[in-house]
């Protein structure tokens, strides 16, 4: 058995240019992107179980030494492909690597050690050469080469004594002593040094430090230099010992730690704690900062040879590329001026629209239109009425060619042919009395709002006013249209409607037919109370958007009406959206338009970033943006005059790795794996499938879809797609090489008739991570996720629909439905026989692949050399030998869409009783935090949902949710306890029947939790009750005839425990229809059900207090020291189950426990404990099964553990099979997906890391296992 790492991503903490290619440092691993197109090259595996903290190129960039922490190894570049290579060993050295340089002139490196130790390193031999240690005796927080001749190193050490020690080697050498004395300090810092830089060029130090300054020095040496020297412009030992400095500025402008710094020509750049990139002038003047990292840090920056790019990484596991001449015209292209409109003393402009990114029109309190030229300075009147003076709204058309005004008396003049004579096209008295607003919602058709609610479509046609339909708003305060936009829907689109939004922040949907808008749908208070600002529809997509800072997105339902899929809210601040501009290309690119205090914004929510900022006063007047290549204006209205802003809009950033989370991760789960989960394909069981896809891409790369949660709030979706090998299960796979194109294609595969293949073609050589969706709803961090199948009925497979749950701090539970598509194995698309096939050749650019199932004899008899260009294959034994079409046309991407179902807060419960305390749902405290879930999902109620949370009050709730209802309501709770729960699983226990109860004929079960709590102990809660109400709520609704057989299983099993009076709660009627009240005013219909179907009944609950603390405890077991990180249990046979543990305590426990369930209570018995006490060297954060006699662990030791479990009569030990080291440092949570011979494993901590663990001999112990760690108990 094998570990082998697919992918890993996490903090970026290395990055060097090398020519036209980018080095990246992430964990243990190298990447190599080209930074012309910023594709993934390379990976290296460099610093096994280490990081990567920096590159140094050597001058012919022929060879670079990579080092991090105490290691350090070199790589060969090769000519040809510019790939790099391992070069031999790596070094391990006593002390951390603070820097690494080559010794001009020589071959050898020096290196900065974490005590203030210079060691000399002999490159051919990797062997220390010597050793100088400086006399101020400290531990360092940086330290940089300024110097790197043989005979003159010079290093700028960084000193816990908040100052820059400068000394040298060479000084100790000529004294004969292994130490040197300081010869310089650099002082005025507040706090520890985080590095040095140095210009010779230019004559520049810079400091950056703790106390988020950034000092600037001036270095002078003697004039001229000394002898040594012969007057050149290096400077040698004795000129740096007699060296000055002058402070020339210190900077401050960030507003967190300052961690590096770059002395480039022409200005310095600064990278900090505060995600962002500050680019500085030589005279201290603050030039541009870039903003687009998310978390905590940048940790590394690198400079293009040409200084025209700037390269950051940080925390967020992102690469960006900054350009600073666009950042550097940007600022000198921004300029605002007023317009000379020569309006008379008493007349203001009232409103203002852009034709074009020169041309400005602007209509004035008398009526007056004014088409300003601002490239020629040149103005025109194009309208003068007192019609228009008291009141006029304008409109600008979506081709910015038509202009719209509406007056106080119902008249609307279309003006058009602004390149020529401006004239007016169209004028109509369209209504009796004031016209509210325009909207186009084509060039061709225009809405009106009038009195009373009043909305009229109209089209254009030879300069008359057409009218389409009509519709009324319903009554309110501001009633009339502030957004609208025309959608289609149905088959061809036949169907019309309209969406509008107004004022009060509503949406309404019409439905347009015979000339009328019928409403058939209403969103209230959707953007809160201040109004919607912008609608519009995309392909499949609607948007809209309004003053309360979020943005929503919509889709078709199969009824005709619009379901809310997700709503974003842009950034913190940005409260005011104005517009969306959604690229044709794609949705993923939004940029908003809006208001940020003061301020006009553009953001980009790809790059998360602001695109450019206009001071303008606020959101309260009249503005309009237009942009066109490289070139924006923005106009407004401000103190009775209209400002115009021309902005260069060159992008400033190019994305070259993505971004996944800005902080560490808590938790991922896989959504949906390449494997089945059941092992099955076409309906039959696969004993041994191999490259089975659930999804694959466009390029046939199997893909991953997962879940990740952070510190950082967000829960991310994203598609791992993995690059494997195919081989052939029996028989023989022949590979060659395509000449159009660097990937390898399998041609002809000889296998039994009985075999089930897909084949895979691959076009990357790397694993790669795309994020499709991050859900930002959460207000703090999120702790933990659940998956499951979703029980919504559609004519996907149901493996396609899966409900993803959130949980975390803030007391807060949040729900989404992903649905996952792409192209799925689908029979009609397999080639059953040889009429018309494309038949696989070399010169075929594969872009997809298709299943080959059991195919026709013809298929079956095609010749082994028939593939153009093919090599020969033998058949062996009895295997056939297949031809394999594919299909070569274009398919379809893997899209990942969600919809946000809905959210709950456990501490605003009771917010809307009247009398809340009279109820048993208690206001948690909003510390509380959701440690982990689990769902249960219940039988006959496809829709129904129990989620199990752990809390840290110490609490189990039940909480209840209906996905047709998109409800969420807590109905159970266990007894408070004083310790923290960690972690929770469920486990569905089958009825044995015994005795007489061989003859019920029916197959009852009992629905248990499992808890880990701080205190080390396993609790088993019985949940059944709960369960069973639920169930028979939803069977009381139905009608006879409708009950289902499962509804009716719930049924007896309740009649079978009414018996049994010993173990239940007595609760009155009275008391439970408080309970379920509450649960009324949260509109649980469930709840209300259950009340009716008990309560009037007469019948009580029974022994289920729904809202209270009812649940009933079946055994708790005392496991641990300490906290329990990781809870795994495994059905193994019968009524026997192994309970897998691991702690705080660094051990782990495996615990084999039977379920009686004979009576009407489950009974837990402990039959064997065992399990090892230190199998990590620090705490255990995840444990799992991977088959009946393997574990598998992981620990924030970043070692992930196979055990072979060896059972005796009375214990359970645990021997190494075998361990791998993972990149991710504090593992947070494992994740697995298990196939009948690979099984995947998802490591999430500071990073994540996917691993495939290849299924080998695991019969083998290792013999590093220690048999006196063994547990016996």
């Amino acid at each position: 058995m094998s570990f082998i790492s697919q992918y890993h991503t996490g903090p970026v903490t290395a990055l060097s240019c090398l020519a036209d290619h980018l080095l990246t440092g992430i964990g243990s691993n190298v990447w190599v992107y080209n930074i012309s197109d910023g594709k993934v090259l390379q990976t290296l595996s460099v610093l096994p179980a280490g990081v990567v903290h920096g590159f140094r190129p050597a001058r012919c960039e022929s060879r670079v030494c990579v080092y991090g922490q105490k290691t350090l190894r070199l790589l060969n570049v090769l000519p040809s492909s510019g790939h790099l290579q391992c070069a031999g060993p790596k070094l391990e050295l006593p002390d951390w690597i603070w820097d690494a340089a080559w010794i001009q002139g020589a071959n050898q490196m020096c290196l900065a050690l974490g005590h203030n130790v210079v060691v000399t390193v002999d490159i051919q031999t990797l062997q220390v050469i010597s050793s100088v240690h400086c006399t101020e005796k400290c531990i360092l927080y940086c330290g940089r080469f300024l110097s790197t001749y043989q005979d003159c190193v010079v290093l700028a050490a960084g000193t816990v004594f908040n100052q820059v020690v400068l000394w040298s080697p060479q000084v100790a050498m000529v004294a004969g002593d292994n130490r040197a004395e300081p010869f310089h300090r650099l002082t005025g810092h507040q706090g520890v040094i985080f590095n040095v830089c140095y210009r010779g060029d230019l004559g520049f130090i810079c400091s950056v430090s703790d106390d988020r300054s950034v000092r600037l020095y001036r270095v002078q040496f003697s004039s001229p230099l000394c002898d040594r020297c012969g007057g050149g412009a290096s400077p040698c030992v004795h000129d740096w010992v007699s060296m000055e400095t002058q402070l020339q500025h210190a900077l401050y402008g960030h507003s967190a730690r300052v961690w590096d710094a770059r002395l480039l020509s022409s200005c310095l750049v600064t990278i900090g704690e505060d995600s962002t990139c500050c680019i500085w002038s030589y005279e201290g003047r603050m030039i541009h900062k870039f903003k687009g990292h998310k978390g905590k840090s940048i940790w590394s920056v690198c400079i293009d040879k040409g200084e025209k790019l700037v390269f950051t990484s940080g925390g967020d596991h992102s690469v960006r590329a900054w350009s600073l001449q666009a950042a550097q015209a940007a600022v000198k292209q921004t300029e605002t001026s007023t317009l000379d409109l020569q309006l008379d003393a008493d007349e203001s402009p009232r409103d203002t629209k852009l034709l074009s990114v020169h041309r400005i029109l602007v209509i004035t309190n008398k009526g007056r239109l004014v088409l300003y030229d601002k490239s020629r300075h040149s103005r025109q009147v194009v309208m003068w009425d007192q019609a228009f003076s008291s009141y006029a709204e304008m409109s600008l058309s979506h081709s910015r060619h038509l202009v719209a005004i509406g007056n106080l008396q119902g008249t609307l003049r279309i003006f058009g042919n602004f390149d020529g004579d401006p004239e007016v096209l169209v004028e109509a008295e369209i209504c009796a009395g004031k016209v509210f607003s325009i909207h186009w919602l084509d060039n061709s058709t225009i809405l009106t709002s009038g009195p009373a609610g009043a909305v009229t479509v109209w089209s254009i046609l030879d300069g008359t006013l057409e009218k389409i339909a009509t519709a009324e708003l319903p009554s309110s305060k501001q009633r009339f249209v502030s957004a609208a936009a025309l959608l289609f829907h149905g088959n061809q689109n036949s169907n019309q409607y309209l969406l509008c939004g107004d004022k009060i922040g509503t949406l309404y949907l019409y439905r347009l037919h015979d000339q009328e808008g019928v409403l058939v749908q209403t969103f209230p208070k959707c953007h809160g109370k201040v109004g919607v600002t912008h609608v519009s529809c995309h392909g499949d997509r609607v948007y809209s958007a309004g003053r309360d800072g979020t943005y929503r997105l919509y889709e078709w339902s199969d009824s005709g009406q619009l379901n809310i899929l997700h709503s974003h809210r842009v950034c913190k601040g940005l409260e005011w959206i104005e517009r969306l501009v959604v690229p044709e290309e794609g949705p993923d690119n939004i940029q908003v338009q809006g208001f940020y205090s003061n301020l006009f914004v553009v953001w980009s929510v790809l790059q998360n970033q602001k695109l450019l900022e206009v001071p303008c006063g606020g959101g309260h007047r009249a503005w309009d943006y237009c942009c066109h290549g490289d070139t924006a204006t923005f106009v407004h209205v401000k103190a009775r005059e209209v400002k115009v802003t021309s902005i260069a809009t060159r992008p400033s950033q190019v994305l070259i790795k993505e971004a996944l989370h800005g902080r560490e991760l808590h938790d991922a789960r896989f959504v949906s794996s390449m494997y089945d989960s059941k092992g099955k394909l076409h309906g039959r069981e696969v004993h041994d499938a191999r490259f089975v896809s659930s999804m694959y891409d466009s390029k046939g790369r199997p893909v991953h879809a997962v879940a990740t949660c952070s510190e950082d709030t967000d829960v991310c979706l994203a598609l791992l797609y993995c690059i494997l090998a195919p081989r052939c299960l029996s028989g023989t796979l022949v590979l060659y090489p395509c000449p159009q194109m660097s990937v390898w294609h399998s041609c002809i595969v000889s296998l039994p008739p009985d075999v089930c293949l897909a084949l895979l073609y691959y076009e990357d050589c790397v694993t790669q991570l795309k994020v499709c969706h991050k859900l930002t709803s959460h207000i703090s961090s999120v702790q933990c996720l659940a998956v499951c199948d979703s029980g919504k009925v559609t004519g996907r497979a149901p493996a396609d629909m899966k409900l993803i749950f959130s949980g975390g701090g803030r007391a807060q539970l949040k729900v989404c439905r992903v649905q996952l598509g792409g192209n799925k194995h689908n029979p009609s698309s397999v080639c059953r026989n040889q009429t018309d096939p494309q038949l696989l050749d070399i010169g075929t650019d594969v872009h997809s692949i298709v299943e080959c199932k059991k195919a026709s004899e013809e298929l079956r008899s095609a010749a082994v050399g028939e593939v153009q260009g093919g090599p020969a294959c033998d058949q062996k034994g009895d295997c056939d030998t297949w031809r394999l079409a594919v299909d070569a046309g274009k398919s379809q991407q893997c899209p990942v869409t969600y919809e946000s179902l809905c959210g709950l807060h456990l501490n605003n419960l009771t917010r809307r009783a009247k009398k809340p305390w009279r109820y048993p749902v208690e206001n948690s405290d909003p510390e509380t935090r959701l440690m982990d879930l689990c769902v249960v999902t219940l039988q006959g109620s496809r829709a129904l949902f129990i989620v199990c949370a752990a809390c840290s009050d110490g609490i189990v709730r039940l909480i209840l949710f209906d996905e047709d209802e998109k409800e969420m309501s807590v109905i159970a709770t266990s007894m408070c306890t004083e310790h923290c729960i960690l972690k929770i699983v469920h486990l569905t226990i089958p009825f044995v029947p015994v005795g007489d109860q061989v003859g019920m004929g029916r197959s009852l079960q009992r629905e248990v939790v499992l808890t880990a709590a701080t205190d080390g102990r396993v609790t088993f809660w019985d949940i059944t009750d709960v369960c069973h109400l639920v169930c028979r709520s939803r069977t009381v609704g139905r009608n006879c005839g409708d009950e289902d057989e499962e509804s009716d299983t719930y049924d007896d099993e309740v009649q079978t425990e009414s018996s049994c009076e010993s173990h239940r709660h007595d609760v009155n009627s009275a008391h439970s229809k408080h309970v379920f009240e509450e649960n009324k005013l949260k509109g649980n219909n469930v709840a209300k059900d259950i009340l009716e179907a008990d309560v009037n009944a007469g019948k009580g609950l029974a022994g289920v207090n729904v809202g209270g603390d009812v649940l009933r405890k079946c055994c708790s077991i005392q496991l641990h020291q300490s906290g329990i990180n990781s809870l795994y249990v495994q059905h193994m046979a019968e009524n026997r189950y192994i309970v897998l543990t691991g702690g705080d305590d660094n051990a782990i426990r495996v615990t084999a426990v039977s379920m009686d369930t004979s009576d009407t209570v489950t009974r837990v018995h402990t039959d064997k404990l065992g399990g090892h006490i230190n199998p990590h060297s620090a705490q255990v954060t995840g444990v799992c099964l991977l088959d009946k006699d393997h574990v598998l662990s992981a620990s924030i030791d970043q070692r992930l553990c196979i055990w072979k479990m060896v059972q005796s009569a009375d214990t359970i030990g645990l021997q190494l099979v075998c361990a791998q080291l993972t990149s991710v440092s504090d593992v947070a949570n494992i994740s697995t997906s298990i196939d009948s011979e690979t099984t995947h494993v998802l490591v999430s901590g500071m990073g994540l890391e996917l691993f495939r663990l290849q299924r080998g001999d695991m019969s083998k112990v290792s013999t590093t296992a220690n048999a006196s760690n063994i547990i016996s108990e």
